[in-house]
């Protein structure tokens, strides 16, 4: 198979493509902050690795003024995701993963890693500065490249599978938020993270950045299984993804926002089996009661950790009131808000899949969904704003499971008009009113709108 032959099996395979087109903007005359280019020939330059604890000052960075091409990225990497350690409002490893304090040591081994790092430098830089005000040419330019070298990169199995690619699979789609998000290509570039981790078989992580990457890497792949139909991933695949393929091994994960994340990944999978049956011409009875116990017996686990964390987040709130100086608390603020906000959207999910497994409208679900619909209304109003723009992420994403749960018109044009303000700080040339937006993208939550929601990644 010839390179370019190769190129484009990654593109097909991987849905990893230079979608530059897509993001349409005017040009600025603001200045953007500087980023040197990426080469792959440097990596002696950089410092031995070191251990680390998720401590800043354990990232490999260059001793002294940096000279060369690869010392300058590292550098600028690692001030990226360090300058700003104690604000909630852009901490990248906070938002993103801790993952990021160990890419710096594999800079230098990875053409798509190094690009995609340079890329998100520059972007984010311009990020912090301006916000999202338009399209920058420059850095459009760098994610371009990014996507480009990253399609090389997964081109074959061993490469794609390497801890560093899966390290460029998630920067770029970092990047892609401060260069405008485009949400049809984020959805394809999630599609391609799946089929990596689907590719990537069994075997538990090698080393630490692999480890971390696999726990980060299963959010966008947990939301994009919303959009697959069951068969896609066995059982067996799906415990792998969503214990971050550590399953059976000393080395799991145990971390407070495992139960969310794993009531979030149960949701997916009923989900797909629920979609799976009423999309029969005839719904088996039997497997349609099997589907309802296992929604019952979920809804009856998320529903004991929903009112956990609305006790601890406002008990939370209550000293971070008292205390506004305190970076540990504000912190704590953000954890616990982002907790309870994303399990009451799972409950939403549900109590969605219960009354469309009924098959009748039950006004218990209704009231309930109408509640945690003004709660988290009432979390994006009042407590998220502390914490825009990284911080408060979360928020589109339970706004549009709450346009799906909510049956008051009114509760839609509040949801709509928290929506607009939230996507604004990322969403690029966004198309139609945010009413529109929310009730397109309801339609892949919506169990009653079955036609043309199923995708092949």
């Amino acid at each position: 198979m010839s390179v370019a032959e190769e190129e484009s099996y990654g593109e097909r395979r991987y849905k990893f493509q230079d979608e530059s087109q897509n993001f349409l903007g005017r040009r600025t005359d603001r200045p953007a902050t500087a980023s040197a280019p990426t080469r792959n020939n440097n990596a002696a330059d950089l410092v031995p690795p070191v251990r680390n604890d998720q401590n800043f000052e354990d990232i490999a960075v260059p001793v002294g003024s940096p000279t060369s091409t690869m010392d300058i990225l590292t550098a600028s990497f690692t001030h990226s995701i360090s300058d700003h350690a104690i604000d909630t409002a852009y901490h990248l490893t906070w938002s993103f993963g801790g993952f990021l304090l160990d890419v710096p040591r594999y800079l230098g081994t990875n053409e798509a890693l190094d690009a995609a790092t340079d890329a998100l430098v520059l972007s984010f830089g311009r990020y912090r500065r301006f916000g999202y005000v338009n399209v920058d040419p420059q850095c459009l330019a760098k994610y371009s490249l990014a996507l480009r070298a990253l399609s090389k990169s997964l081109s074959t199995v061993e490469i794609a599978c390497e801890p560093a690619t899966l390290g460029a699979i998630m920067i770029a789609m970092m990047t892609e938020t401060f260069v405008g998000s485009s949400e049809a290509g984020s959805l394809k570039h999630a599609g391609g993270a799946a089929q990596v981790l689907k590719c990537r078989g069994s075997r538990p992580p090698k080393d630490e950045l692999e480890r971390k990457i696999l726990l980060t890497l299963r959010g966008p792949v947990v939301f994009q299984a919303f959009h697959l139909n069951e068969s896609y991933f066995s059982e067996d695949q799906w415990i792998d993804i969503t214990t971050g393929f550590t399953s059976g091994f000393n080395s799991a994960p145990n971390t407070p926002h495992e139960g969310f994340f794993l009531g979030m990944a149960a949701t997916a999978r009923l989900f797909q089996s629920v979609r799976a049956q009423l999309s029969r011409p005839f719904p088996s009875y039997q497997i349609t009661q099997s589907l309802l116990l296992r929604a019952f017996a979920l809804h009856q686990t998320v529903s004991y950790r929903v009112s956990y964390l609305s006790k601890r987040f406002q008990a939370v709130r209550e000293l971070w009131q008292e205390d506004k100086s305190s970076f540990t608390l504000k912190f704590d603020h953000c954890y616990y808000m982002r907790e309870y906000c994303l399990t009451a959207s799972t409950k939403i999910l549900i109590n969605c899949i219960i009354g469309a497994l009924q098959g009748t409208e039950s006004h218990l679900a209704n009231a309930e969904n109408a509640e945690l619909c003004e709660e988290i209304c009432k979390l994006a109003e009042n407590d998220a704003v502390y914490h825009k723009p990284l911080g408060s992420m979360c928020v589109e994403i339970s706004v549009g499971i709450c346009y799906v749960g909510s049956t008051s018109a009114e509760q839609k044009e509040r949801i709509a008009r928290l929506s607009e303000d939230y996507a604004s700080s990322f969403v690029s040339q966004p198309s139609g009113s945010a009413s529109t937006r929310l009730a397109l993208a309801a339609k892949y939550f919506n169990l009653q709108i079955l036609e043309d929601i199923v995708e092949d990644v």
